[in-house]
C-alpha cells in the first residue's frame, strides 16, 4: 500500500502526483463553507502519524479500538475472518454483483472494517462522556470540542462539528457520521439528551434514498426505547 505520507504529499504539496491547485481546494477561508473531503480526513490522519511517530492504524489500534474493546475491528484485511466478513455488493442497473473485499490507500476517511456491535461500542462510548474519559480515549474538554457545532452543512440538513453531523430524527436531536463506498453503506446515530446510539450497516454502497435509511433508523430507535 502506499504510505499515508505520500498520499497526503502527493495531493496537498505543490507538484505532487495529485496536486491540482482549483480542483483540490476551495477558494474559501475555513469555517465559513461546508464541502465534505474525504482527502481530508486521510490529512488528518498523517497529520496523526506525525503527532505520534506511529503508523496510523496502530494509533487507533492503541487509543481507540482496544481502550473500548472493539475486538472485530482493524484497518489490516489480513487480521479479520474472511468467512466473517459480509459480501459486497454493486448494482449495474440490472443485478447485484459481487465485489472482493478492498481497502485503499487514503485509508483514514473509510478503511475500518468493523462490526456492528462494535461501531455501536464506539458510538456508545461517544455517547457517555464518562466512560470515553474513563477509557483513556478522549477527555471532556476534548469531546465537547469536538462535538461543537462549527459550520452549516446544508447537504446533510445540519451543522458539521468535527468528524460528526448535527441533524434530527424523529423531532429528536441526533449527531452521526454517514458513509459508503463499494458495497458498504454505513449510518450511525447518537442521541443528544442520553446518548443511545443506533448503527445501520448495508453491504450495498449504491447512493440510495435517505428517506428508507431515515425510516429505518426512527424504527431502530424506537426499539432500543422500548428496551431501555
Amino acid at each position: 500500500m502506499i504510505p499515508l505520507g505520500d498520499v497526503a504529499r502527493g495531493y496537498f504539496e505543490d507538484g505532487g502526483a495529485y496536486y491540482d491547485a482549483e480542483l483540490n481546494f476551495l477558494d474559501q477561508h475555513p469555517g465559513t463553507t461546508w464541502s465534505y473531503a474525504n482527502l481530508g480526513y486521510a490529512l488528518l490522519g498523517r497529520i496523526g502519524e506525525i503527532a505520534a511517530e506511529d503508523d496510523f492504524r496502530e494509533v487507533c489500534s492503541a487509543a481507540v479500538l482496544k481502550p473500548l474493546g472493539m475486538r472485530d475491528s482493524s484497518m489490516r484485511l489480513a487480521e479479520l475472518d474472511p468467512d466473517r466478513m459480509a459480501v459486497p455488493y454493486l448494482w449495474d442497473g440490472e443485478e447485484h454483483l459481487t465485489w472482493g473485499q478492498y481497502t485503499f490507500a487514503d485509508y483514514p476517511n473509510g478503511g475500518l472494517f468493523a462490526s456492528a456491535h462494535d461501531i455501536v461500542r464506539f458510538a456508545a462510548a461517544v455517547g457517555d462522556p464518562a466512560l470515553l474519559e474513563a477509557r483513556g480515549v478522549l477527555g471532556r474538554a476534548s469531546r465537547e470540542e469536538m462535538l461543537r457545532p462549527h459550520v452549516a452543512a446544508p447537504e446533510r440538513e445540519g451543522t458539521q462539528a468535527i468528524g460528526f453531523v448535527h441533524t434530527e430524527l424523529a423531532g429528536e436531536a441526533m449527531y452521526g457520521h454517514d458513509g459508503s463506498e463499494i458495497g458498504v453503506l454505513t449510518s450511525m446515530r447518537i442521541r443528544a439528551r442520553d446518548g443511545m446510539a443506533v448503527v445501520l450497516l448495508t453491504n450495498n454502497g449504491q447512493k440510495q434514498d435517505i428517506a428508507p435509511i431515515q425510516a429505518i433508523l426512527e424504527t431502530l430507535f424506537e426499539a432500543a426505547t422500548s428496551l431501555d
